[in-house]
């Protein structure tokens, strides 16, 4: 057995494969799907264990910079996490991520999530991301666009379109710093665009000009048979009551009855405009876990609101990668995580707040 190691080029399709076989959900588009993970440029992030010549277990590690509430953070996403079936119960998975945190951390990355709560990820530290709003719109209960506004779903945009949507997400209190070409690979990857599988992106315009934004995913019923089909908006960006009058069109045109809009807990904008419209607000919380490993720069801003928290400079282990219980306890002081992650809370915000690591970002 060979590993934990990363990927050469010639060895990306071989690990696509793999993660085809394991996530057999998604069919032949692993590579297709997350072009970003799976790419030659991030082959030594594949890491892997090799059984001869065939790759056998994958932990997919993407790295990324965010604007956080406090500033710029080296964050990292962790996805594809999986076996072959009969290489598993021997440790492998947990090898790998061990290893990758290790790497993550020496290169001085301060977060990293990862797409799913199992207990392998419970158990190195990661907690629940934290607590979110979510807004559910019912059809026929929100004002459509005034006259001075357009909403729509668009099959394509003009280059100066597409750089309006990219300086709108830019404009964000907390956002990843994404490059042109990543917009560029991703938006037809995650089926955003063109529309694809029933999602889309949807453009607010005033005069002409681009003022808002919504990514949306697919219409599903969630819940039983005959229960109300769902739409779920995956990212937003600009005026604030832009987003909320492309709601009525994102519903009329996808077919949905409902609509679910996730709101970062400190856009207190939002959370006023929705409100007034008389939305119903519940507690909701991201489906995967966090992490933080390097917790130094966290400290220094987090010790000012929290002095308690500066007593776990002198816990020796915390600023390792190995560093479990430690990391969850910080994690949870930083994120409001835990096993009631989704609860109701009125005890104000979190020490931290990120971008959500889903929509366009997921891995």
């Amino acid at each position: 057995m060979e590993g934990p190691r990363g990927c050469v080029p010639g060895e990306i399709g071989a690990v696509v494969a793999l993660a085809n076989r394991i996530f057999v959900r998604a069919g032949a588009g692993m590579g297709r799907k997350f072009p970003t993970l799976f790419s030659a440029e991030n082959g030594e992030w594949l890491r892997t264990f090799w059984d001869g010549d065939e790759p056998v277990s994958l932990v997919g590690v993407w790295r990324a910079e965010v604007l956080s509430s406090f500033g710029p953070l080296r964050v990292a996403h962790v996805g594809a996490v999986g076996t072959l079936p009969e290489f598993r119960g021997r440790g492998l998975a947990t090898a790998l991520l061990e290893d990758a945190f290790r790497r993550l951390h020496a290169e001085g990355t301060s977060l990293v999530f990862i797409s799913g709560g199992r207990g392998l990820y419970l158990r190195l530290g990661a907690r629940r991301f934290g607590r979110l709003w979510r807004y559910r719109a019912l059809k026929g209960q929100v004002p459509g666009p005034g006259q001075d506004l357009w909403a729509g779903i668009v099959e394509r945009l003009t280059e100066d379109e597409l750089s309006a949507v990219r300086r709108l997400y830019a404009g964000e209190p907390v956002h990843y710093l994404r490059r042109e070409d990543q917009w560029r690979s991703l938006l037809p990857a995650k089926g955003y665009l063109p529309p694809e599988g029933g999602r889309g992106l949807c453009v607010v315009r005033r005069a002409g000009r681009i003022v808002a934004y919504l990514l949306h995913g697919s219409p599903r019923r969630t819940e039983a048979p005959g229960s109300p089909v769902r739409l779920a908006v995956d990212e937003f960006a600009g005026e604030r009551a832009a987003v909320a009058a492309a709601l009525p069109r994102l519903l009329e045109e996808s077919g949905a009855e409902e609509l679910d809009l996730l709101v970062q807990r400190s856009d207190q904008e939002m959370h006023a405009l929705l409100g007034a419209l008389g939305l119903v607000r519940m507690a909701a919380t991201y489906s995967g876990t966090v992490r933080l490993l390097n917790v130094g720069v966290f400290l220094d801003v987090a010790g000012r609101v929290r002095p308690d928290l500066l007593r776990l400079r002198h816990a020796a282990a915390f600023d390792t990668a190995e560093g479990a219980e430690e990391a969850a306890i910080m994690t949870g002081a930083a994120f409001g995580g835990g096993e009631d992650a989704g609860a109701e809370e009125t005890d104000g915000l979190p020490l931290m707040e990120v971008p959500r690591p889903d929509g366009l970002q997921f891995i």
